[in-house]
């Protein structure tokens, strides 16, 4: 939950305060508010006061902040780094494909990315209508310097079941129908992108297709894989030769 908390605080330029030393010693509660291409950065102070300084007025430890500052604020604009999601059939077969457009001069890496591909499953012959969900995770060592990823999620298929069902008409002998049982229809996919982390706290993207998707469902992780039973050893009685 830390993550998207911190990604909405982003979006409304309310980035937290921190203290700041410079390399006198010297500390103020300020936070970053905006950078320009010279390596200039803005800090706000709580008063609101603001100033454009240099990171090399900072000790090493906030310079490394500032770099990672800028990371985290390339991998959350939709300018610098644009993620969208196509949906793409085959008939019954569905997938979805993800791309990221990076619109900098400056590699993007280190981004995973979880997704859930979210299927409606309607009951035609009585039972419980339900949602059927599709998970999956993928790596994406880095998207270079104005190029693009493209990723796709595992292929589902929307399958109808049917059932056989015996028609007796009159005398005659039996009839056997197939019946629909269960009407199957796609409802979107949810993919979360986690980027690089600021302060310890890993920031992320939501992308919904179609976007109203998180109005209707709620996001669960996948569960957790089936741990692996070790086995005793078997051991065998030494065979005899001469017994052959």
């Amino acid at each position: 939950m830390a993550c998207f908390v911190a990604l909405a605080a982003w979006s409304r330029g309310e980035e937290a305060y921190r203290v700041f030393t410079d390399l006198q010693g010297r500390t103020i509660e300020a936070r970053i508010v905006d950078s320009k291409p010279d390596g200039s950065i803005e800090v706000e102070r709580r008063n609101g006061q603001k100033a454009w300084v240099q990171p090399d007025v900072f000790s090493a430890e906030d310079r490394a902040y500032v770099r990672a500052w800028r990371v985290a604020r390339l991998f959350l604009s939709d300018r610098n780094l644009r993620i969208t999601a196509d949906e793409v059939r085959n008939g019954q077969e569905l997938h979805y494909t993800l791309t990221l457009e990076n619109r900098t001069d400056l590699p993007i890496r280190g981004l995973k990315i979880k997704y859930c591909i979210f299927i409606e499953v309607k009951q035609l012959r009585g039972g419980e209508d339900s949602v059927r969900r599709v998970h999956g995770f993928v790596l994406i060592d880095q998207v270079p310097p104005h190029g693009r990823v493209d990723k796709k999620t595992e292929k589902v298929m929307l399958e109808r079941t049917y059932a056989q069902e015996s028609v007796r008409i009159e005398s005659g002998p039996p009839i056997t129908n197939k019946v629909k049982q269960s009407e199957v229809k796609e409802m979107g996919v949810w993919f979360k992108v986690s980027g690089p982390a600021l302060e310890s706290e890993p920031l992320a993207r939501d992308v919904c297709l179609p976007s109203w998707l998180r109005d209707k469902v709620e996001w669960t992780d996948a569960p957790p894989a089936p741990l692996a039973v070790e086995l005793p050893e078997l051991k065998l009685p030494p065979i005899d030769p001469a017994a052959w």
